[in-house]
């Protein structure tokens, strides 16, 4: 049988080149992969109102705060920029992101009451009634634990401040919370709206840090509610004033003095 090597050599050569042609570009792939893989990993940002531009501030703030000797912490806004605390987030990539700031106690308090300053973003459209979500968190290294305290559906009220932030009005909330009692140690809050129904989302605004109370960061997170794994933001702190719970006032020693006087009469 007669051999046609010229025929089955140009045969192999079209077939081998035509492997090549498939197996080049999936080399190339392979490799590519392998080299984003080597470059290092871009840290998750938060969601918030300007990645850098300064803000635009108009008005000044008319609101007495609390007496001094009722406040714990006290973070006053300023008015640099405001990250997305909503569970229903157009702004953050999963729609939802939720913050949680840090706090130092030296001596046990109960928190009766907290305090923060945001707003309704890009519109200025305030919810119907807001749903505000209040969680204590334990530290866990540099970035919150475990739950300790979770309420929901926490009464609040919003009144607006005279300043005005990257278009939008500042709101003073005040959330009435279920009394929450901690002893020494670093404690995280998370504090989150709902904006679900309302084209706007709602920020949490940056704050000035309070010498010895403040912690070094604020936590953010995308994943589903209350929120987890956590990472570090690059603001530091946000506005809110953590309220302690009115003192009480002993009055047995009224009463054993009523009854005396009662008995000797």
């Amino acid at each position: 049988m007669p051999i046609h090597c010229k025929e089955e050599f140009m045969t192999t050569t079209a077939s081998t080149r035509a492997n090549n042609a498939v197996a080049w570009p999936r080399v190339l792939v392979a490799m590519c992969a392998l080299l984003l893989l080597a470059l290092p990993a871009q840290a998750q940002q938060a969601a918030k109102l300007s990645d850098g531009a300064a803000p635009s501030v108009s008005g000044t703030n008319a609101l007495t705060n609390a007496a001094s000797s009722d406040i714990i912490l006290d973070q006053q806004p300023n008015q640099n920029n405001g990250l997305f605390s909503d569970d229903d987030c157009n702004f953050c990539g999963a729609g939802r992101q939720f913050m949680n700031d840090d706090f130092i106690l030296t001596d046990t308090q109960t928190i009766s009451e907290v305090v923060v300053w945001g707003g309704y973003f890009p519109s200025d459209i305030p919810n119907a009634t807001d749903d505000f979500e209040v969680l204590f968190w334990s530290d866990g290294g540099g970035l919150p634990g475990a739950i300790i305290e979770s309420q929901s559906n926490v009464p609040s009220s919003r009144v607006l401040t005279g300043v005005v932030l990257f278009g939008v009005e500042e709101y003073q909330f005040t959330l009435d919370i279920d009394d929450v009692t901690l002893g020494p140690g670093t404690y995280w809050i998370e504090v989150v709206n709902n904006t679900f129904g309302n084209s706007d989302s709602f920020f949490w605004e940056t704050g000035d840090a309070d010498p010895g109370v403040s912690g070094p960061t604020w936590a953010f997170s995308q994943t589903a509610f209350p929120g987890g794994p956590w990472n570090p933001s690059s603001e530091a702190n946000s506005a809110m004033q953590l309220i302690s719970a009115p003192a009480t006032i002993d009055l047995s020693l009224d009463k054993d003095v009523d009854s005396f006087n009662e008995a000797t009469r």
